[in-house]
C-alpha cells in the first residue's frame, strides 16, 4: 500500500507490505499508483497529518490526522495490518481477513506506557525473570530475549537484569542498524551481529536502513520467486520426459521381442499347399522354435493374402520401431539438455539473468507448445482443434494411431484427440469429458443433449481432394453428452 503526503511544496511517500513479513518504507522518489489501482481509507485522504507515535512496548505505531481519524500500523509479521480509527474505534482495515481487528480499540494502543523498576521486580519474583520480559517488554522480538539471555540475565540479580534491559532499550534506540542476508533471508537487525551472513547495509539511518531493507527484501523476493518457478518448471520436464522415456523403452523391447508377424507369414507360405481354403485356424509347425503352433486366418481371405497381409502389418511394426528408437534417442538428449540447463540455472546469482533466462524459457515453451485448445482429464491429455485446417494438423500430424479421436455427430465441429498410454484402456470418465468438450466446440453448443461419436485415430482417413477438416471415420461408437467445458 502507498500513502503520498504532500505540504503543498514537498512531497513524500510512505509505502507499506504486508505479506509473510510486515514493515514500511520511505523511498526517496514519490510513489507513482500502480496499473491496477484500489482506493481505501478515503475517509482521510486530503486530511491533514497532525502527528505520528509510537506505540509502547509494541511493534506498531499510528499517523493521526484531523477529524479524530487515526490509521494504526500493526507491524506483526505475517500478521500485519493496518487499521482506520473514527474517535475509539475502527471503521476500515487493509487485510479484511483478520476479523478480530475489528473489535479493537484506539486506547488498546498505548504511546506513554512505561515499564518502571518496581513493577517488573514485583512481577518476576512470580513470574519468572524471561515470562516477565516478555509481557511487560512485547516489542522485544525473540532474538532480543535471547540477546539478554545470552549475557547471563538468569543468574543476576534483579537490579543488574533492570540494568541490561534499559541498556538493550538505549542500544535499540541509539545503535546501529544492520541489513544482513543470510542466504535465506533479508534481516534487519537492531543487535550487534553474531551471524555469518553477508552484511549488505549498516548505519544509524532509520530512514536510510528501512529504503535498503526494503530494496534487498524485494530483490530477494522476486529472485527466489523466479527460481522456484523455473526449477518447478525444469523438473516438471524432467519427470515428463523420464516418464516418456520409460515408456518408449518398454515399447520397443516389446516390439523387439515380438516379430510374430513375420514369422507366421513365413509359416504359412511354406505351407501354402496344405491349407485348405476357407480354414479359419490351423496348427502349423513353427521352424523358428522348433514347435507347433495356432495361426489364425482370417474368413474369406486366401492364406497367402493373409500372409501378406501379416507382412504388410510386420513391415508396419519396422517402421515403428525405428520411430521409438529415434524418440528414446530424442527423449535421452532432452533430458541430458535439461540437466545441464538445471546445473547452469542454479548458477545464477543475479536476477537480471535470472529475468533473462525465464523469458527464455517461456518462449520457449509458447514455440514448443502444441497449437491447439488443452484439457487434462486425469493423467489424459485432451487436444482439441481451432479451424478447419487445425483440425486437420491434429488429426493427421499430431495424433498417434492408438489416440482417441472424437467429433460432435453430423454437425460441423471441432476433431477433438486423448493423447493413448501405452496398454490402458481410455477410462469411460474420460471420454466424456472430451466428448462434452466435443460438443461444446461444435454447432451443437447450445444444445441441451448432443451425440458425440469416437473411435480409434487409426480408423480416421482423409478422402482424397477433401475440404480441410473433412474426414471418414469407422468402428465408430456413439455417447449422449452435454456441451461443456467443465
Amino acid at each position: 500500500m502507498v500513502f503520498n503526503f504532500s505540504n503543498g511544496k514537498e512531497e513524500f511517500s510512505l509505502k507499506g507490505f504486508f505479506g509473510e513479513q510486515s514493515f514500511v518504507f520511505l523511498p526517496e522518489n514519490k510513489a507513482y499508483p500502480p496499473k491496477h489501482l484500489q482506493n481505501i481509507f478515503k475517509e482521510v485522504e486530503g486530511k491533514k497529518a497532525l502527528s505520528c507515535k509510537v506505540h509502547s512496548q509494541d511493534r506498531g505505531f499510528r499517523i493521526e490526522f484531523e477529524d479524530r481519524y487515526a490509521l494504526v500500523f500493526m507491524m506483526y509479521g505475517r500478521n500485519g495490518n493496518v487499521l482506520l480509527f473514527k474517535d475509539n474505534n475502527v471503521i476500515d482495515l487493509f487485510r479484511s481477513r483478520f476479523e478480530k481487528n475489528n473489535t479493537l480499540l484506539l486506547t488498546d494502543f498505548k504511546t506513554d506506557m512505561d515499564v518502571i523498576f518496581e513493577q517488573y521486580e514485583a512481577q518476576s519474583k512470580g513470574s519468572g525473570t524471561i515470562t516477565t520480559i516478555k509481557s511487560l517488554f512485547k516489542g522485544f522480538s525473540p532474538g532480543m530475549v535471547k540477546y539478554l539471555e545470552s549475557h547471563g540475565l538468569g543468574s543476576k540479580n534483579t537490579a543488574e537484569q533492570w540494568k541490561d534491559i534499559k541498556n538493550l532499550e538505549k542500544l535499540l534506540v541509539a545503535g546501529t542498524i544492520d541489513v544482513i542476508n543470510d542466504d535465506k533471508n533479508i534481516i534487519l537487525s537492531l543487535l550487534p551481529r553474531t551471524d555469518s551472513g553477508k552484511l549488505l547495509f549498516s548505519g544509524t539511518d532509520v530512514i536510510a536502513a528501512l529504503n535498503q531493507y526494503a530494496k534487498h527484501y524485494f530483490y530477494k523476493k522476486n529472485f527466489l520467486a523466479l527460481r522456484t518457478q523455473k526449477i518447478n518448471s525444469l523438473n516438471q520436464k524432467l519427470e515428463k520426459a523420464s516418464r516418456q522415456l520409460e515408456t518408449s523403452k518398454l515399447h520397443l523391447n516389446h516390439l523387439e521381442s515380438d516379430s510374430n508377424y513375420k514369422h507366421q507369414a513365413d509359416i504359412i507360405m511354406a505351407n501354402l499347399h496344405g491349407i485348405m481354403p476357407g480354414t479359419e485356424k490351423i496348427t502349423l509347425f513353427d521352424f523358428y522354435r522348433n514347435t507347433d503352433i495356432e495361426i489364425q486366418l482370417k474368413r474369406g481371405m486366401s492364406p497367402q493374402n493373409c500372409a501378406e497381409k501379416l507382412y504388410r502389418k510386420s513391415k508396419n511394426q519396422e517402421i515403428e520401431k525405428q520411430k521409438t528408437i529415434e524418440r528414446v534417442q530424442l527423449l535421452e538428449k532432452e533430458i541430458q539438455g535439461l540437466g545441464k540447463e538445471m546445473f547452469e540455472f542454479e548458477n545464477i546469482t543475479d536476477l537480471k539473468e535470472m529475468r533473462v533466462s525465464v523469458k527464455s524459457m517461456e518462449k520457449e515453451d509458447s514455440q514448443l507448445a502444441p497449437p491447439f485448445r488443452h484439457f487434462v482429464e486425469g493423467d489424459y491429455d485432451i487436444y482439441v482443434g481451432k479451424s478447419a485446417a487445425n483440425n486437420d494438423e491434429l488429426t493427421f500430424d499430431f495424433s498417434h494411431k492408438e489416440d482417441m479421436w472424437l467429433h460432435a455427430r453430423d454437425v460441423s465441429g471441432s476433431h477433438v484427440i486423448i493423447k493413448h498410454k501405452q496398454n490402458q484402456v481410455f477410462p469411460k470418465p474420460v471420454i466424456e469429458r472430451a466428448a462434452k468438450i466435443a460438443a461444446y466446440y461444435s454447432k451443437n453448443k447450445g444444445s441441451i443433449m448432443s451425440p458425440v461419436i469416437y473411435t480409434l485415430r487409426k480408423f480416421v482417413r482423409k478422402p482424397k481432394g477433401a475440404a480441410h477438416g473433412a474426414v471418414i471415420c469407422e468402428k465408430e461408437k456413439m455417447v449422449m453428452v452435454a456441451p461443456d467445458l467443465g
